[in-house]
């Protein structure tokens, strides 16, 4: 079981997702590389790619915080519909 974190790729199937895809990629990400995750999410045929200035767990609170979630509710709203 903890092997299988080393082996997980989401990244190499992202090009398969055929619904609306919405990902943040931060672009001082030490844990996911953006510029990998961007390749590999670009492949995906309806994927919306939204970079923030800032570091992996830097979304997760403050004002970074805010900004992800009105991204993704406006996503939300553009795909599902209020």
């Amino acid at each position: 079981m903890v092997f299988d974190v080393l082996r997980y790729r989401p990244g190499r199937r992202a090009k398969d997702v055929r619904c609306p895809l919405h990902v943040t990629i931060c672009d001082h990400d030490s844990v996911a590389p953006a510029a990998t995750t961007t390749r590999l999410v670009s492949r995906a045929p309806r994927a919306e790619l939204v970079h923030r200035p800032v570091g992996h767990f830097d979304i997760y609170t403050g004002s970074e915080f805010e900004q992800v979630v009105g991204d993704q509710i406006g996503f939300l709203r553009r795909v599902v519909g209020s």
